[in-house]
C-alpha cells in the first residue's frame, strides 16, 4: 500500500515534454551536496532499492522497499523520451530534460506537472536519485531515494 501510495503519488508529479540537454549526458564532476556524475543517464536502470520518509495523508512514514522484479525499472532514451514501469503500476511514458549544472532529471508527461529529482549518483552501473514531493491539501509530505543498476 505504502509503494502503491508513493509511485502514484511520484508519477503525478513525474510525467509533459521537455527537450533534452545533450550536453549534460557525460559528465565527471561533484555538487555541494557531494554527488557524483561520471556515467551515461541513457540506458534501462533496475530499481533496486526505495527509502521514503515524511508523511502520506497525514499517517508517517518510513520505508525501506528492496523487494524490486525485472519489470521495475526507469528507460532513459537517448530521443529525450522515458519509460517508467512498475510491476504494479504498468508503464507510464514521457519525457525528460537532465541538467548537468544543476545535477537534476526533469521527467514529465503532457497530463501532469514535472517531477524533479536530484540527481544524487550517475556511474556506469549505479544511478541514485532523490526527490521530495509536498501536497499539503493532502497533509503529504514525503521525501524519497530510489536506487538503480543497470
Amino acid at each position: 500500500m505504502k509503494k502503491t501510495l508513493l509511485v502514484l503519488i511520484v508519477l503525478i508529479y513525474t510525467l509533459a515534454g521537455c527537450k533534452l540537454d545533450e550536453a549534460g549526458f557525460k559528465q565527471n564532476s561533484t555538487n555541494n551536496d557531494g554527488a557524483v556524475i561520471t556515467g551515461n543517464l541513457v540506458g534501462m536502470w533496475f530499481w533496486r532499492q526505495q527509502i521514503t520518509t515524511g508523511t502520506a495523508f497525514g499517517v508517517p512514514i518510513n520505508s525501506n522497499i528492496t523487494s524490486f522484479t525485472p519489470n521495475d525499472y526507469f528507460m532513459f532514451n537517448s530521443d529525450n523520451t522515458v519509460k517508467m514501469s512498475s510491476k504494479d503500476d504498468g508503464v507510464v511514458s514521457g519525457n525528460y530534460v537532465f541538467d548537468a549544472v544543476a545535477k537534476t532529471v526533469t521527467i514529465s508527461n503532457s497530463n501532469t506537472n514535472d517531477g524533479v529529482y536530484t540527481v544524487k549518483k550517475l556511474t556506469a552501473d549505479s544511478l541514485v536519485l532523490y526527490i521530495s514531493i509536498s501536497i499539503p491539501e493532502l497533509a503529504t509530505t514525503t521525501n524519497g531515494t530510489l536506487k538503480f543498476s543497470h
